[in-house]
């Protein structure tokens, strides 16, 4: 394993060391496990059962099995792979004690190329999971939702959960961030008409090393341009705020809910103290990398996302990682891979 991964690992451990021995001998399912989050997540998991012996049978679900094998490699008696399609209904056949649902399309080229089927994997995918993972077998069920629902900032007021946000629904690219808010109101839905245990995780901007190979995301563009030694190329003036979260802390505030959280509640998992511009996250990875970053024009890149994360800290979750230490590890991390 990573030496820096295993550092990040055990600092996990150390803060969510009293609410882990939860999740001992009992059946996790991870939805889109070969995503940035996901993949973090089952990483984390493989480490409590290997470092801390800890029996959690891990279920890892992806559109393909080749994928699954190229992040994790082969399977074990605690980690098992599932390939399903989740723009169509899905079923399940055990009980799974935790259900973390982060499957879903995050990359912007298909907001814009397949708005359709963005919102079919959201929509079907999240109700199909509620219906056969949960309501046949019970359990835990926590939706790794986005602070896109809230749309952009109009001040530099920071969005807190009570905040409806304000989104175009007739725009195209909102396909994401409406399917996401309904996907919302459908998990509060079943907690209320059914009874089950339902969260919500609304995510700022996530970065670290197990980003997709592919994604388009401006961030993992930076990243890509930084490991070949080239210079960061912005298209915009990169004048946009955000609210940028390391994937480590991430994880340890998705678990936080998950263990800790009652039934109903939302949480934004923002660093508040990671605030950027585009122009100063790509400024920070160029410095480490040791290239320039150039700007190709000087057209405004839209709105800022600024997310408040007092609620999260206030059930525990301790954020470690400032946006300066967070790229070095993701750069060192995808350097030594």
């Amino acid at each position: 394993m990573n030496a820096i991964l295993l550092t990040e690992f055990d600092d996990i451990y150390k803060r969510l060391e009293s609410v882990l021995p939860k999740l001992n001998n009992k059946a996790i399912l991870i939805t889109g496990a070969t995503g940035l989050i996901g993949c973090y997540l089952v990483k984390f998991l493989l480490y409590l059962n290997e470092r801390h012996n800890m029996g959690i049978n891990i279920y890892a679900t992806s559109t393909s099995l080749q994928k699954l094998y190229d992040r994790f490699g082969s399977e074990n008696v605690n980690l098992h792979y599932l390939q399903m399609d989740l723009s169509v209904s899905v079923k399940f056949h055990r009980k799974f004690n935790f259900v973390i649902h982060a499957a879903g399309v995050t990359s912007p080229d298909v907001f814009a190329n397949n708005p359709v089927g963005v919102m079919r994997t959201n929509l079907i995918g999240t109700m199909s999971v509620l219906d056969s993972a949960i309501m046949a077998h019970g359990g835990r069920f926590l939706f790794i939702s986005s602070g896109e629902i809230y749309g952009n900032n109009i001040t530099d007021v920071p969005f807190v959960e009570t905040d409806n946000g304000n989104i175009n629904c007739t725009v195209v690219r909102s396909g994401y961030p409406e399917s996401k808010r309904a996907c919302e109101t459908l998990c509060m839905s079943y907690e209320q008409q059914y009874g089950i245990h339902v969260n919500v995780a609304r995510l700022c901007y996530i970065y670290g090393p197990t980003i997709t190979q592919n994604s388009m995301r401006v961030d993992a563009q930076c990243l890509r341009a930084a490991l070949n030694g080239e210079n960061i190329v912005l298209n915009t003036a990169g004048n946009q705020r955000r609210t940028w979260c390391y994937v480590a802390d991430a994880t340890a505030g998705i678990l936080q809910i998950l263990l800790c959280a009652k039934s109903g509640a939302v949480y934004n998992v923002a660093h508040t103290k990671s605030i950027a511009t585009i122009l100063e996250y790509a400024t920070t990875l160029a410095n480490i990398a040791g290239v320039r970053v150039c700007i190709s024009t000087n057209i405004y890149g839209g709105g800022n996302s600024i997310l408040d994360g007092t609620k999260l800290i206030e059930l525990g979750w301790q954020p470690q990682y400032d946006l300066q230490t967070g790229l070095l590890h993701t750069f060192n991390i995808k350097k030594s891979q």
